[in-house]
């Protein structure tokens, strides 16, 4: 696979496999548009295109937040002001027009309001499991692995796996990370929680990640530096 066909399998992904699952057809390009800086940062990070895809140096881990700001209740937003990127008025418009032909004018304030949360919901969740898909490392998604049969697992149990990403950061003359960093972002990202006992068990988003999201995405250990 040439470096030309992964951009456009990428491409594919984005805008036409998206599309066709997406609830708002605008909902693809809100993705993509989105994500572009990590697409870009993605490709300048590939050190390796083959017939199984492309493998790229990780990015410094973060938080996935996508879903931060549904959980803060705090948070209180104004009415947007009119935008000047042509973009962003493009796809509102688009959106707009998608809500017309849905006939949303016709609802009751609580269907409008069932119906935005739910696919807010839905374009939130996402968001998150793209923002994973470029963080996440191989040891982790090993581990996630073995946890998703939801039975807990202790700390010794994930040791192994931590092991593995200490080596695999060794081998590329990289610093590791601690096992509290490794495993914390799979429980910022939801993916993972811990007991009250101190064991780690998979969540629901954990085990949805690991059927049908990985999968799709064509994300395996192999494919995951790190």
């Amino acid at each position: 696979m040439t470096e030309m066909e992964f951009i456009l399998k990428l491409f594919e992904l984005l805008f036409v496999r998206f599309a066709e699952i997406a609830a708002w057809p605008a909902a693809a390009v809100c993705i993509a548009y989105f994500f572009k800086t990590e697409l870009r940062d993605f490709l300048s990070r590939t050190i390796e295109i083959g017939p199984q895809g492309a493998k790229a140096i990780p990015p410094r881990q973060q938080n996935p937040s996508p879903l931060d700001e549904l959980t803060d209740g705090q948070s209180q937003k104004s009415l947007p002001s009119p935008s000047s990127d042509e973009v962003l008025v493009q796809v509102e418009k688009n959106i707009l027009d998608s809500l017309r032909r849905e006939g949303v004018a016709n609802k009751t304030p609580a269907e409008q309001q069932a119906m935005f949360v739910r696919e807010y919901s839905t374009l939130a969740i996402r968001a998150h499991y793209q923002s994973i898909n470029f963080t996440i490392f191989g040891s982790q998604f090993a581990a996630l692995l073995h946890l998703r049969d939801r039975q807990p697992k202790s700390r010794k149990a994930l040791n192994p796996f931590f092991k593995n990403h200490e080596d695999r950061a060794k081998e590329r003359s990289l610093e590791p990370k601690t096992f509290d960093d490794w495993v914390g972002f799979l429980l910022r990202a939801q993916l993972v929680e811990m007991q009250s006992d101190g064991r780690y068990v998979a969540t629901a988003m954990g085990k949805q990640y690991i059927d049908s999201i990985a999968p799709a995405a064509g994300i395996t250990v192999q494919t995951q530096i790190l």
